[in-house]
């Protein structure tokens, strides 16, 4: 103002005129300083919504577009295999088997398929998946990896198919037992479904084949971390996928159970039977009773473990034809209801009839375990020849399909280790303990396989005269276990029978009695089934007070133990006992 007065006394123009726009909009600003910010603040969150929703609008037109696609691709699909059983529809006057149309499907897309390459890649996903169900395991795995060839070989195939055509090679090559570069193609299908953006189920089912590939390593801990990372990620769905829901339940279930958590365990697997009998799946309906089975038996809930064992098999059975690897694997559940009656007879042969069936289609990995499952009942049963033919066997397909440092190849080794134990070959078993006690110390954080391994080492050590190094395995068992724990009782109570023994042996008598009815109330409860550990449990007592200098209670225990399966050969493992032969009350002479 001060400038303009000079100018204008100097007869020079001024400077001054109207203000500008934006000197009013300054001084309104100035004056209204509250409403003016107020009136920013929504004029800024106005101009992020347009770009939100710009976004927004964008991943909306990119996931209508997957969705036709997909919903293209499904129509294609279905049509193909409807034309293609429509050609084994009865009015061709010859029946014709699955697997005799899976062949001939496979003929036609080899011929020359006139579809699109997307169409291609998911029917010979859906052929070789429908293989792997049959058994077919070669064959199903060189479609998947046709496959994903397919996919691979379009022009910029998209990250998420990609994702979703490596996860069903590797999940192929996990079924199948080859699993040199599962890991790899694992990380590549999850790094595919991100960058992608690939839908949750896809990003789920990476997950789920992730965790069975730490599970199969004996890394339970982390296989349990990926799997509830995928339920996780499919519960973000709306609504989720409840097929994948029930894969994942199931898979959670059975690492739980593999760790002994059997609450955890027992939770999955009823939400997933519940989610199976909801979705019409029988096959999952059938694989939820088996695990239940098992769960019950290990909690010694005998009801519910005959309940879904029989259940399980009874539907197996209706289901699958008499060589189905899905049949063998329905049958275990029925196993572990005849091992809960305590009828190990029974339990054996519904086991050779699964080794037979995987042993005939070719099944390595479920071999094996068949193999383990079966000795384990065979040393129960007082028949450690059988045991020790099962087991050397179940080690060399581990040891091939995982290598020998594996804590499940380990678990079969240590297996072994108390088959020849028990079978008297003790540089044979002091060999194995000696192997597979450090691995276990690596490998088993939780101590399940190595409390056991300890147990067997300290018998052995025992056995050879060995007596102080026998004492502090048996110390280190039973520091492992938990008394308050029901799936513990029975090892602690176990190891506690032994360990009462080598007690007695370095004349510790009152100490050994206390020890040896103690760790069979905990192993085997107050009313005990007549079964051979239990029966070894009294052979044991039965040396305990021949030591101590009571022959009638010795022959006594002697008569209780052989209902249970024990016989004169048993004796050897106590020369302790060899006196008694001499009595006229000596029970062996007139037993069978």
């Amino acid at each position: 103002l001060a400038a303009d007065v000079r100018r204008h006394l100097a007869d020079e123009p001024v400077l001054a005129a109207a203000p500008t726009t934006l000197e009013r909009l300054r001084k309104y600003a100035r004056r209204h300083r509250a409403p003016v910010l107020a009136a920013g603040l929504v004029t800024l969150a106005l101009a992020a919504g347009g770009v939100t929703t710009a976004v927004g609008f964008a991943r909306a037109v990119r996931a209508e577009h997957r969705a036709r696609l997909e919903a293209e691709t499904s129509q294609q699909v279905a049509d193909f295999l409807v034309e293609l059983f429509e050609t084994a529809s009865p009015e061709k006057s010859e029946a014709v088997s699955v697997r005799e149309v899976l062949q001939q499907g496979t003929r036609r897309m080899e011929a020359g398929f006139r579809g699109d390459a997307r169409v291609r890649a998911r029917l010979l996903t859906t052929l070789g998946q429908s293989n792997l169900s049959l058994g077919l395991r070669d064959e199903g795995v060189r479609l998947l990896r046709e496959a994903l060839t397919t996919v691979e070989n379009m022009e910029s195939p998209e990250p998420a198919l990609l994702a979703e055509q490596t996860r069903a090679l590797a999940h192929g090559y996990l079924t199948t037992g080859r699993t040199d570069s599962v890991d790899t193609m694992l990380d590549q299908a999850l790094a595919l479904a991100e960058k992608g953006r690939a839908p949750a189920g896809v990003r789920a089912a990476c997950l789920l084949d992730r965790g069975s590939w730490f599970a199969k390593l004996g890394d339970t801990a982390s296989a349990d971390s990926v799997y509830t990372e995928a339920l996780a990620v499919l519960r973000t769905e709306t609504p989720p996928d409840s097929v994948r829901l029930m894969y994942a339940q199931i898979a959670r279930g059975v690492n739980a159970a593999r760790s002994f958590r059997l609450d955890d365990a027992e939770r999955d697997c009823l939400t997933a039977l519940d989610l199976a009998k909801a979705l019409e799946r029988p096959a999952r309906v059938i694989e939820s009773h088996r695990l239940l089975a098992w769960i019950y038996n290990a909690k010694a809930d005998i009801d519910r473990a005959v309940l879904h064992g029989e259940e399980g098999a009874r539907l197996a059975r209706k289901l699958y034809d008499p060589n189905n690897p899905s049949l063998a694997a329905a049958l275990t559940g029925l196993a572990q209801a005849h091992t809960a009656r305590n009828d190990a007879p029974a339990a054996e042969k519904v086991y050779e009839e699964v080794v037979r069936i995987y042993r005939e289609r070719n099944v390595p990995d479920a071999l094996a375990h068949a193999l383990n499952s079966a000795a384990v009942l065979y040393l129960a049963d007082g028949k450690e020849g059988d045991a020790i033919v099962n087991l050397e066997e179940a080690v060399s397909i581990r040891d091939r399909l995982y290598g020998r440092d594996n804590i499940r190849t380990a678990e079969t080794r240590m297996n072994l280790g108390h088959a020849f134990a028990r079978a008297g070959r003790y540089r044979e078993a002091d060999d194995v303990f000696r192997d597979v006690v450090p691995l276990l110390e690596r490998e088993d954080s939780s101590g399940d396989f190595l409390r056991w391994a300890l147990s067997g080492w300290g018998v052995v050590c025992r056995d050879e005269g060995r007596l102080a190094q026998a004492d502090s395995l048996f110390a280190r068992a039973a520091a492992l276990c938990d008394t308050t724990d029901a799936a513990d009782q029975s090892v602690a109570g176990v190891n506690l029978v032994e360990w009462a023994d080598l007690k007695s042996r370095r004349h510790e008598h009152a100490l050994a009695e206390a020890w040896v009815r103690a760790g069979q109330h905990l192993a085997f409860g107050d009313d005990p089934d007549r079964t051979f550990p239990w029966g070894r449990s009294l052979l044991i007592q039965a040396a305990i007070r021949m030591r101590a200098g009571d022959p009638a209670a010795a022959v006594r225990l002697l008569a209780d133990a052989i209902p249970c399966g024990i016989r004169r050969e048993h004796l050897a493992e106590f020369p302790d006992l060899a006196p008694l032969r001499a009595r006229p009350d000596y029970p062996f002479e007139s037993s069978p």
